[in-house]
């Protein structure tokens, strides 16, 4: 019993460890390879460069090779990959048709607002579907549910095996008489 609560906490601290230091360097991954671009993109001060990142931002996605969907068993088209990578593309072809305004007309002043609007309102719930999807794709076990569901046993183990070792040890021994 000892021995098996020993064995299990060992393996609950072990395993969370490696959860941590992969879920980080996964983390690094996806920033790297793809979402520092839409960040650039939505940093950047002139339409030229805000356009540029964006590009480099849908040729990080499409280089993923993602599919599906940011779920296992509710899929909508909402949490779905190509829908979301279509929106995308459409606003990627917006930036384009505004480059080529004028940029002292009204339409061009205009314009930059509404993209402006729509980065800010509307792509958080695209970014978590697209980072959800690259997940499921590439470290399916460090996806949403799946590294709740991980740490929660690591957790049991790592905190489980002192419990059960308390409650063997703390146990007195039967007395035989004879």
């Amino acid at each position: 019993m000892k021995i098996a609560a020993i064995i299990a906490t060992v393996v609950g601290v072990i395993w969370g460890v490696l959860l941590i230091v992969y879920s980080f360097y996964a983390s690094y991954q996806y920033n790297n390879k793809i979402y520092s671009y839409w960040n650039l993109s939505v940093k950047a001060s002139t339409l030229s460069l805000k356009s540029q990142y964006l590009d480099q931002f849908v040729g990080a996605l499409q280089d993923a090779k993602l599919s599906g969907n940011d779920a296992l068993f509710f899929k909508t088209p909402d949490n779905s990959y190509a829908e979301n990578f279509a929106t995308l593309q459409s606003l990627q072809q917006r930036f384009h048709e505004v480059e080529a305004m004028d940029p002292t007309s009204f339409q061009y002043s205009q314009s930059i607002q509404q993209i402006t609007a729509q980065e800010q309102d509307g792509a958080g719930d695209m970014l978590e579907v697209f980072r959800g999807v690259w997940y499921l794709n590439h470290y399916p076990l460090l996806w949403n549910w799946v590294l709740i569901i991980e740490a929660v046993i690591c957790a049991y183990l790592a905190c489980g095996g002192p419990i059960v070792m308390m409650v063997a040890f703390s146990r007195k021994p039967a007395i035989v008489s004879g």
